[in-house]
């Protein structure tokens, strides 16, 4: 059976999912990264990691234009910040079917697979959140994940080395907004899938 690779990448306040929350989902088609699915997400709880929060926060577009959302302020709050997702996020039922419903439309009458440069993080995200709000129609990518940098590190034989050492490197936008980190590390991925089909080829 034929499969696509979906790169997801994810934004949360803290390390872990229930206590803390999933703040955006960013995922493409590797190797058609046009095709493309993004949500901000309310978050569940009033928890969070303020370094995370940092990071998370750096590029939300429903944010207001406000110093108390902007990581790189002094004024900087996420309590304020969690306030204003849960005014303007989207609901995490909502999230969910929205991506599951992407997920199967892109991937048509092929098997999706769901890949990331760190899917034990991504994954336990995405994952948990589709059996907590979405457990009726289930996680189209069923139970397993493929992780880029294992990837990489099995195709180069070193164990030193990762999907960002692909050469030659894109373009990169936004650093820590989901999508933008999802179509950079599926352009990475699909230099690592070139590269695999070159030494096939030999």
């Amino acid at each position: 059976m034929k499969v696509t690779y979906i790169s997801v990448d994810i934004e949360a306040s803290g390390p872990t999912p229930g206590r803390y929350s999933m703040l955006s989902i960013g995922t493409c088609v590797v190797g058609d990264t046009d095709r493309a699915f993004y949500v901000e997400i309310q978050p569940i709880s009033n928890n969070y990691v303020e370094s995370a929060m940092k990071i998370a926060c750096l590029h939300l577009d429903c944010l207001p234009d406000d110093k108390r959302c902007k990581p790189n302020s002094p004024q900087f709050s996420p309590r304020f910040t969690l306030l204003q997702l849960r005014k303007h996020g989207t609901f995490a039922v909502d999230a969910m079917r929205e991506f599951n419903e992407w997920v199967r439309e892109v991937t048509g009458d092929t098997m999706p697979i769901f890949a990331s440069d760190n899917p034990i993080f991504d994954g336990m995200f995405v994952f948990w959140y589709f059996d907590n709000f979405y457990r009726d129609k289930g996680n189209p990518f069923g139970h397993s994940g493929l992780s880029m940098n294992s990837f990489v590190k099995g195709l180069m034989r070193d164990m030193r080395s990762s999907v960002k050492r692909m050469k030659p490197k894109p373009k990169r936008t936004r650093a820590h907004n989901a999508l933008a980190d999802a179509i950079y590390n599926a352009q990475l991925f699909q230099l690592a899938l070139d590269r695999m089909r070159q030494d096939r080829a030999k």
